[in-house]
């Protein structure tokens, strides 16, 4: 089975070698610049999974992957780009190019059966292992080898998303009887809950700068984007809207969100301000399009489309 809209959650890799030790300082070093104008993001227009670029004002809109396999979540780091894959015979893959355009590496997933989340520098990666009970969160190396299991429980532990600084994962859980958002510091392998909503929540993803997490809500059957300090202080509805908004992502400068929602009835791509102002509508295709991810600055957009050409 093709996977076309898989559990959405990030990648940052761009080697396929062994890590040394499990220390977690934060070594990643300098950061996708803090501007940009494009969001890359996931649709399935053309009747498979493929990843498109579009400027922030609706403007440019392009299919930059034409493989003919399922490609989706895709992140950038300082160095290059990464992407998940799915080959017609159902391999999953991690494609990765380096930000020069000379590096093309494929690596086979051996370890996990859903897309990982990498650390901010690419030594690490956390996974959703499902269990006989419920499922479980565990770091692994470069490689995609299991080397330490981070949560054990008999409940629903899934959805990760690292810290900026690497030291933290956030997560959703519903080991207190409904879906929260779960803080995990990576040195203690302690936990606390920082939402105990009544309710679902989802899709948590932080802010570059690390001072805000943005997550998905359901209230009165209806999903909206709030966003929160990571000690679960101030919460606020950022999109509350009539439609359904899931997954989102914040700017490298903080200042907008990206986001998908059904206002039309159809996923489709807004963008607005931090706090959800002056929201305006990216696409408009009855497909889906969705997972957006913001193209750091130092990305040539003509470059991006070049990269994208060696598929």
């Amino acid at each position: 089975m093709r996977i076309i809209f898989p559990i959405l959650t990030a990648l940052f890799l761009l080697t396929c070698s062994p890590s040394g030790n499990t220390s977690f300082e934060n070594q990643y070093g300098e950061q996708p610049a803090f501007e940009s104008s494009h969001i890359a993001f996931l649709s399935n227009r053309t009747g498979n999974g493929d990843i498109y670029i579009i400027a922030m004002d609706g403007s440019g809109l392009e299919r930059v992957t034409w493989s003919g396999e399922s490609e989706y979540a895709p992140r950038w780091t300082k160095d290059g780009l990464v992407y998940a894959s799915q080959t017609v015979d159902g391999e999953f893959l991690i494609k990765k190019y380096h930000r020069s355009l000379a590096e093309k590496v494929v690596c086979p997933n051996p370890a996990f059966q859903e897309v990982p989340e990498w650390s901010p520098d690419g030594r690490w990666m956390v996974f959703t292992q499902k269990e006989t009970e419920g499922s479980n969160l565990y770091l692994a190396n470069a490689n995609g080898i299991p080397i330490r299991q981070l949560t054990k429980t008999k409940f629903e532990d899934k959805q990760p998303s690292f810290s900026p600084d690497g030291t933290k994962v956030v997560f959703t859980s519903n080991r207190s009887g409904d879906q929260d958002i779960w803080l995990l510091d990576l040195e203690k392998l302690s936990v606390r809950n920082l939402t105990d909503y009544p309710g679902q929540e989802g899709h948590p993803r932080w802010s570059p700068r690390g001072d805000k997490i943005l997550f998905s809500r359901i209230e009165n059957g209806n999903a909206d984007l709030f966003s929160m300090n990571p000690d679960g202080t101030e919460v606020k509805n950022v999109t509350n809207s009539p439609a359904n908004e899931l997954t989102g992502a914040f700017s490298p400068d903080g200042k907008f969100i990206a986001y998908s929602s059904s206002d039309d009835g159809n996923q489709e791509l807004f963008v607005a301000n931090a706090d959800g102002s002056h929201a305006r509508q990216l696409t408009f295709d009855p497909a889906f399009d969705g997972d957006p991810v913001w193209v750091p600055a130092f990305f040539d957009t003509a470059k991006v489309k070049q990269l994208f050409k060696q598929l």
